[in-house]
């Protein structure tokens, strides 16, 4: 009996120790409308709803490589607004556009949750995760493994490698040019009913719906694309995937 309490006792201590949790980053500022919040992720999702004062939270999530506690999270003051973004062992830079992810022998995920003040402009990226942003102003949002959806007053872009992307637009008078774009995945668009667009898509692998628009496919081989005009025709929308269905809808 005794030998079979010790060799419990063994195997216990032999069993890896989970490291304990990291404390949440929390970051609270001031930011003006019309100013722009900047995300940058890298191993993580990000959610952005409105809300009625800037919070950032980010959590660590450790991998199987790496100590979470190596991964900063950045935090800058811009002329544009705000930056935010995730800085591990070795990258360079100050989440500025010349900032420099290296590589390294980290995997821990940060994931961001995030609230914005009114009118506040949004700009979020993440290089493996899910991008999700809803707000009541300006807003874009990238990933390359991950899906991607933009709900706000107006949206610039929205694009993945791989995954689908979801945007929907509340403001009918924009006439700013909106691209959407994925490799493997489906994109959906929905406007306003009194939206105007110029519809440009072209897929190679899928279908194209675009309310009444003619789909054009060649004779042989695959692919389809749609180049007309729903309304007016003021907006320049572009849809573009390789394995996917393209969906424009005026709701």
């Amino acid at each position: 009996m005794k030998l079979v309490v010790a060799g419990l006792a063994a195997m216990v201590l032999a069993l890896p120790v989970a490291a304990p949790a990291a404390e949440p980053f929390v970051f609270t500022d001031t930011i003006a409308v019309g100013k722009t919040l900047d995300l940058r992720d890298i191993n993580g999702s990000i959610s952005v709803v409105t809300g009625e004062r800037l919070e950032v939270r980010a959590t660590k999530i450790a991998g199987h490589r790496g100590n979470p506690d190596d991964v900063k999270i950045i935090t800058r003051r811009t002329p544009a607004g705000i930056s935010v973004c995730v800085q591990y062992p070795n990258d360079s830079g100050d989440c500025s556009e010349h900032s420099r992810h290296s590589g390294n022998d980290n995997d821990t995920e940060v994931d961001f949750s995030v609230r914005v003040p009114h009118g506040v402009n949004v700009d979020a990226t993440s290089v493996n995760g899910a991008v999700d942003v809803h707000t009541d102003a300006l807003a874009s949002g990238r990933s390359v493994n991950g899906n991607v959806r933009v709900e706000a007053s107006d949206v610039t872009s929205a694009a993945t490698v791989n995954g689908s992307v979801n945007v929907r637009v509340h403001d009918a008078r924009s006439t700013t040019a909106l691209r959407l774009a994925t490799v493997n995945g489906s994109v959906t668009c929905t406007l306003p009913a009194a939206a105007g667009v110029h519809v440009h898509a072209s897929v190679l692998n899928g279908s194209i719906t675009a309310g009444d628009l003619a789909v054009k496919r060649p004779q042989y081989g695959p692919g389809a694309s749609v180049d007309g005009s729903l309304g007016d025709g003021r907006r320049d929308l572009r849809l573009e995937a390789v394995n996917g269905n393209l969906t424009v809808m005026r709701a």
